[in-house]
């Protein structure tokens, strides 16, 4: 069975485990994500997303967003190059403190160094050490943000290990900056947080981003109801997008209408129909209103010829004839007595 959406709210690699195989699993088989899938292939490889950092930060300039600086070991051998003491070295995808050594001279470097050589391959990264005063941690979920100072209270060099006291405070024009440039730069994360280190001098510097972020404070109930709606609601988008794509298909795969039938010979037809019958009703009361008229007219008497002028008429004619048969005779044979 395949889910519907998958939520990630720890680290694909960590003291628990390497899950990294599941998380892509889950993304090639089109589950859905609360942050792009894009991003989150990038995250889960500290290497690539650190890199994409690096870009951002020369598109905008070093001095617009500060990040630090870093060396990568792909598969330790040995330290190319004399740092600067101390430094700190982090070994293979370590978070929240852990593979994480300060090494302050060379004596320790070289110890470290014969350590990492049994147990290579291993990636390995390298930064320098920063006196730091606090440390600031930002979070961004959907449209909220919130900015968090923790002050270490313990003796440990790693400002986010043991003890710390953490107090709420505003976000700079600055950090809202940071926030929106690195957002747009994965291609619009719902939910990341980035930790800032200042330096005894006041710099800010930009020390790590992450797409799983730790619930800080007393706004963490909210925090979780207000990741809860983001989820709910790009549920409820995938489902009207796929309600849209099963309309589009169906009425594709819909069998043509048929065509349209002609209308010119129906209409001439009902044309000369309509012509016929109107010139039909035209004669039928033109004769109407001729009979009507002839009607309303007074009837003159016909005068009929009288029987005996039939009569004389008929024996002049006959007496005619036999006249011009006598002459025709006589002409011939003699007068007949």
């Amino acid at each position: 069975m395949q889910p519907d959406f998958v939520l990630f709210r720890q680290n694909a690699k960590s003291e628990r485990g390497d899950y990294t195989n599941i998380a892509l699993a889950l993304l090639k088989g089109g589950v859905q994500t609360l942050n792009n899938p894009e991003s989150v292939r990038i995250f889960l490889n500290k290497n690539w997303m650190f890199n994409r950092l690096q870009c951002i930060c020369k598109a905008a300039m070093p001095n617009v967003i500060p990040l630090i600086e870093q060396t990568y070991y792909p598969s330790f051998n040995h330290f190319s190059m004399q740092p600067r003491f101390p430094i700190v070295i982090s070994v293979g995808h370590g978070s929240h403190g852990l593979g994480k050594m300060k090494i302050e001279d060379e004596n320790h470097m070289l110890e470290v160094e014969n350590m990492l050589r049994a147990i290579k391959p291993v990636e390995v990264f390298t930064e320098p050490f920063i006196q730091t005063k606090y440390d600031i941690h930002l979070q961004k979920i959907g449209a909220e943000t919130r900015a968090y100072i923790r002050k270490g209270i313990s003796n440990d060099w790693k400002s986010n290990a043991g003890s710390a006291m953490l107090e709420k405070i505003s976000l700079s024009n600055k950090q809202k900056e940071w926030l929106t440039t690195i957002s747009d730069a994965f291609g619009g994360l719902e939910v990341f947080g980035i930790d800032i280190l200042v330096a005894k001098d006041g710099r800010e510097i930009i020390h790590d981003v992450n797409d799983v972020i730790t619930l800080l404070g007393d706004s963490q109930e909210d925090d979780r109801k207000a990741i809860a709606d983001l989820v709910q609601a790009h549920i409820i988008q995938s489902a009207q997008r796929a309600m849209q794509q099963i309309a589009v298909a169906t009425r594709v795969n819909m069998p043509p209408a048929p065509p349209p039938r002609p209308q010119s010979t129906n209409v001439s037809r009902s044309n000369t129909l309509e012509k016929n019958m109107s010139g039909e009703a035209t004669v039928d009361s033109d004769d109407r209103l001729s009979r009507k008229s002839s009607a309303n007219q007074p009837q003159r008497p016909v005068r009929q010829p009288s029987k005996q002028g039939k009569e004389s008429a008929s024996s002049q004619h006959q007496d005619d004839t036999m006249g011009q048969l006598k002459r025709t005779f006589a002409g011939i044979f003699g007068e007949v007595q």
